[in-house]
Protein backbone atom coordinates (compact mmCIF):
# COMPACT_ATOMS: atom_id res chain seq x y z
CA UNK A 1 0.00 0.00 0.00
CA UNK A 2 1.32 3.40 -0.98
CA UNK A 3 1.18 6.35 1.39
CA UNK A 4 -1.44 9.03 0.75
CA UNK A 5 1.23 11.74 0.72
CA UNK A 6 4.76 11.69 -0.61
CA UNK A 7 7.87 12.44 1.38
CA UNK A 8 8.52 15.33 -0.97
CA UNK A 9 5.09 16.84 -0.32
CA UNK A 10 5.55 16.45 3.44
CA UNK A 11 8.87 18.28 3.28
CA UNK A 12 7.51 21.03 1.03
CA UNK A 13 4.38 21.63 3.12
CA UNK A 14 6.18 21.62 6.49
CA UNK A 15 9.60 22.53 7.83
CA UNK A 16 11.17 19.07 7.57
CA UNK A 17 14.64 19.32 6.07
CA UNK A 18 15.53 17.50 2.84
CA UNK A 19 18.32 15.69 4.68
CA UNK A 20 15.92 13.76 6.92
CA UNK A 21 15.84 10.09 5.95
CA UNK A 22 12.54 8.87 4.42
CA UNK A 23 12.60 5.94 6.87
CA UNK A 24 12.27 8.45 9.73
CA UNK A 25 9.07 9.81 8.15
CA UNK A 26 7.29 6.48 7.59
CA UNK A 27 5.85 6.08 11.10
CA UNK A 28 4.67 9.69 11.44
CA UNK A 29 2.87 9.43 8.08
CA UNK A 30 1.32 6.07 9.02
CA UNK A 31 0.17 7.47 12.37
CA UNK A 32 -1.36 10.47 10.60
CA UNK A 33 -3.16 8.11 8.24
CA UNK A 34 -4.48 6.15 11.24
CA UNK A 35 -5.98 9.39 12.56
CA UNK A 36 -7.52 10.09 9.15
CA UNK A 37 -8.99 6.57 9.10
CA UNK A 38 -10.56 7.20 12.50
CA UNK A 39 -12.04 10.52 11.32
CA UNK A 40 -13.39 9.27 8.00
CA UNK A 41 -14.32 5.73 8.93
CA UNK A 42 -12.73 2.55 7.60
CA UNK A 43 -14.86 2.14 4.46
CA UNK A 44 -14.38 5.73 3.29
CA UNK A 45 -10.67 5.69 4.13
CA UNK A 46 -10.17 2.38 2.28
CA UNK A 47 -11.95 3.79 -0.76
CA UNK A 48 -9.71 6.86 -0.72
CA UNK A 49 -6.57 4.72 -0.40
CA UNK A 50 -7.54 2.27 -3.15
CA UNK A 51 -8.47 5.08 -5.55
CA UNK A 52 -5.25 6.92 -4.73
CA UNK A 53 -3.14 3.77 -5.20
CA UNK A 54 -4.78 3.21 -8.61
CA UNK A 55 -4.35 6.92 -9.42
CA UNK A 56 -8.07 7.12 -10.16
CA UNK A 57 -9.61 9.37 -7.51
CA UNK A 58 -13.25 10.20 -8.23
CA UNK A 59 -14.01 13.89 -8.78
CA UNK A 60 -15.50 14.20 -5.29
CA UNK A 61 -12.58 12.40 -3.65
CA UNK A 62 -10.08 14.49 -5.64
CA UNK A 63 -11.75 17.68 -4.37
CA UNK A 64 -11.40 16.35 -0.82
CA UNK A 65 -7.91 14.93 -1.24
CA UNK A 66 -6.26 18.03 -2.63
CA UNK A 67 -5.87 20.15 -0.53
CA UNK A 68 -7.81 18.99 2.54
CA UNK A 69 -6.56 15.44 3.11
CA UNK A 70 -3.02 16.21 1.93
CA UNK A 71 -2.58 19.25 4.16
CA UNK A 72 -4.08 17.51 7.18
CA UNK A 73 -1.85 14.45 6.73
CA UNK A 74 1.27 16.55 6.21
CA UNK A 75 0.76 18.60 9.35
CA UNK A 76 -0.36 15.66 11.47
CA UNK A 77 2.73 13.72 10.36
CA UNK A 78 4.90 16.77 11.01
CA UNK A 79 3.48 17.04 14.52
CA UNK A 80 4.30 13.37 15.20
CA UNK A 81 7.78 13.70 13.66
CA UNK A 82 8.57 16.92 15.54
CA UNK A 83 8.01 15.32 18.93
CA UNK A 84 10.70 12.70 18.21
CA UNK A 85 12.98 14.79 16.00
CA UNK A 86 15.71 15.54 18.55
CA UNK A 87 16.13 11.87 19.53
CA UNK A 88 17.00 8.60 17.85
CA UNK A 89 16.76 4.99 18.94
CA UNK A 90 19.84 2.87 19.56
CA UNK A 91 20.28 -0.66 20.89
CA UNK A 92 20.89 0.80 24.37
CA UNK A 93 18.01 3.29 24.35
CA UNK A 94 16.98 6.71 23.11
CA UNK A 95 19.76 9.22 22.45
CA UNK A 96 19.74 12.93 21.69
CA UNK A 97 21.54 14.06 18.54
CA UNK A 98 24.32 16.64 18.94
CA UNK A 99 26.73 18.07 16.40
CA UNK A 100 30.09 19.63 17.20
CA UNK A 101 28.99 23.20 16.48
CA UNK A 102 25.34 23.22 17.55
CA UNK A 103 23.12 22.78 20.54
CA UNK A 104 19.76 21.02 20.64
CA UNK A 105 16.70 23.25 20.74
CA UNK A 106 15.55 24.07 24.26
CA UNK A 107 12.46 22.45 25.74
CA UNK A 108 10.70 25.81 25.48
CA UNK A 109 11.42 26.18 21.77
CA UNK A 110 10.46 22.56 21.08
CA UNK A 111 7.24 23.04 23.05
CA UNK A 112 6.37 26.14 21.03
CA UNK A 113 7.08 24.34 17.76
CA UNK A 114 4.95 21.35 18.78
CA UNK A 115 2.13 23.65 19.91
CA UNK A 116 2.30 25.51 16.60
CA UNK A 117 2.18 22.24 14.64
CA UNK A 118 -0.82 21.07 16.72
CA UNK A 119 -2.68 24.31 16.01
CA UNK A 120 -2.00 24.01 12.29
CA UNK A 121 -3.08 20.36 12.34
CA UNK A 122 -6.34 21.22 14.10
CA UNK A 123 -6.98 23.99 11.57
CA UNK A 124 -6.51 21.64 8.63
CA UNK A 125 -8.59 18.97 10.34
CA UNK A 126 -11.39 21.50 10.84
CA UNK A 127 -11.19 22.57 7.20
CA UNK A 128 -11.37 18.93 6.07
CA UNK A 129 -14.40 18.15 8.24
CA UNK A 130 -16.12 21.44 7.35
CA UNK A 131 -15.64 20.68 3.66
CA UNK A 132 -17.24 17.24 4.09
CA UNK A 133 -20.15 18.67 6.07
CA UNK A 134 -20.75 21.47 3.55
CA UNK A 135 -20.62 19.06 0.62
CA UNK A 136 -23.09 16.67 2.27
CA UNK A 137 -25.39 19.54 3.22
CA UNK A 138 -25.35 20.76 -0.38
CA UNK A 139 -25.85 17.30 -1.89
CA UNK A 140 -26.74 14.38 0.40
CA UNK A 141 -25.50 11.86 -2.17
CA UNK A 142 -21.91 13.09 -1.85
CA UNK A 143 -19.48 11.07 0.24
CA UNK A 144 -21.95 8.31 1.17
CA UNK A 145 -19.24 6.33 2.97
CA UNK A 146 -18.59 9.19 5.38
CA UNK A 147 -20.84 8.29 8.27
CA UNK A 148 -18.60 8.97 11.28
CA UNK A 149 -20.06 12.37 12.07
CA UNK A 150 -20.27 11.58 15.80
CA UNK A 151 -16.71 10.21 16.05
CA UNK A 152 -15.12 13.24 14.42
CA UNK A 153 -16.13 15.49 17.30
CA UNK A 154 -14.09 13.27 19.60
CA UNK A 155 -11.09 12.84 17.32
CA UNK A 156 -9.26 15.93 18.54
CA UNK A 157 -10.62 16.57 21.98
CA UNK A 158 -13.63 16.21 24.19
CA UNK A 159 -16.80 18.12 24.84
CA UNK A 160 -18.63 18.50 28.15
CA UNK A 161 -22.34 18.67 27.46
CA UNK A 162 -23.86 17.62 30.77
CA UNK A 163 -23.59 21.01 32.50
CA UNK A 164 -26.95 22.67 32.89
CA UNK A 165 -27.81 26.21 33.94
CA UNK A 166 -28.64 24.83 37.38
CA UNK A 167 -25.11 23.39 37.65
CA UNK A 168 -23.60 26.70 36.53
CA UNK A 169 -25.59 28.60 39.16
CA UNK A 170 -24.45 26.14 41.82
CA UNK A 171 -20.83 26.64 40.77
CA UNK A 172 -21.24 30.42 40.95
CA UNK A 173 -22.69 30.19 44.48
CA UNK A 174 -19.81 27.93 45.59
CA UNK A 175 -17.28 30.34 44.08
CA UNK A 176 -18.89 33.26 45.97
CA UNK A 177 -18.84 31.29 49.24
CA UNK A 178 -15.13 30.54 48.90
CA UNK A 179 -14.35 34.11 47.85
CA UNK A 180 -16.28 35.69 50.72
CA UNK A 181 -15.05 33.28 53.32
Amino acid sequence: MALLITYSYLRTETDIDQNINNKDLDNPIKRAEDQLKFMLGTAFYDQLVSQNDAESLSADNQALYDPYVKKYLAWQAYQYWLIKSPVYATKIGMRQFREDNSDPASDKIMGEMIRDAKEATQGYKGALLSFLKAQQTEDTSKYPLYTNKDKTAMAGGFHVTAITNKDRKSAEINRELYSNG
